[in-house]
């Protein structure tokens, strides 16, 4: 149980590193942003949770992974 309230708290930080940068950003830019010894395979990780949920997008560009936090407007 421990270990999955400390994934969603990563998960939560991994969102709201995304939030404030507003665009799309690779791994290794969100462990930079996020800084505390992260590494850039920890949030790839945690990121393909998140795709999962549906709460953030990844796209390839020239090999290299891109994410970007999936904002929840409604439609005109």
């Amino acid at each position: 149980m421990a270990d999955t309230t400390k994934k969603q708290t990563f998960g939560d930080r991994l969102l709201l590193a995304l939030k404030a940068h507003r665009l799309s950003i690779t791994a290794a830019g969100i462990a930079e942003k996020m800084g505390d010894g992260i590494d850039s395979r920890a949030v790839a990780t945690g990121a393909r949770l998140l795709v999962k949920r549906g709460q953030i997008t990844m796209t390839y560009k020239k090999g290299r992974g891109f994410y970007r936090f999936v904002r929840m407007t409604p439609s005109a």
